[in-house]
């Protein structure tokens, strides 16, 4: 009977113990949620009209940019609407040979990148932007620019792959994240 009492005593111990030791570990946390909430507003961002030139070009780029720092989706694509707009009416200016030869192999990508933004969403005009800076350095190489851009890096994006954009501030502000890590970034160069 003793060993009985014990081993019951034991059972009811050892089951408190369990019991008071998983409660703490496996809680549920239940997350109510407003059917009713509005969606998240995207805050407007004005649209500029650029020259018809290799700094516009840039300058509505850089617009695109800025959209995508605001997580603004709406604003990207209306910036990249207005850059294809550019890049065409470039086309046709008159310009160096070897402004004219770039823009011919060149224009043709950009032109792809600037439509997949216009009818994308956020992720893809992120993806498209990163593509597309590459043409524009290339761009910039050949024809100049009238002002300072940085090259600008984050080594986190696309699963630590890494992405980069061009700013004409220091500053990080990262296009490729937006919000959600805004500051992640480097300088990798400086080009005037």
């Amino acid at each position: 009977m003793k060993t009985f009492k014990f081993f019951s005593t034991s059972l009811v111990l050892l089951s408190t113990v369990l019991i008071s030791c998983n409660s703490g570990t496996k809680t549920k946390t239940i997350k109510v949620v407003d059917v009713q909430q509005k969606p998240k507003q995207e805050a407007p961002i004005e649209q500029k009209i650029f020259p018809v030139s290799f700094d516009g070009l840039i300058a509505s780029y850089l617009a695109i940019k800025d959209a995508l720092v605001a997580d603004n989706s709406k604003a990207a694509a209306s910036e990249a609407a207005q850059f294809l707009s550019i890049i065409t009416k470039l086309e046709g200016s008159e310009m160096e040979e070897v402004e004219h030869q770039m823009l011919e192999a060149s224009a043709p990508k950009m032109k792809q990148h600037a439509q997949q933004m216009i009818q994308g969403e956020l992720p893809q005009q992120r993806e498209e932007l990163e593509i597309l800076t590459d043409e524009m350095i290339a761009m910039i190489e050949i024809s100049g620019s009238s002002i300072t851009l940085y090259q600008q890096y984050c080594p986190m994006y696309k699963g630590n792959e890494g992405g980069i954009w061009l700013s004409d501030v220091k500053e990080i502000r990262n296009p490729l994240f937006g919000s959600k890590m805004l500051k992640c970034g480097i300088v990798q160069a400086e080009i005037n």
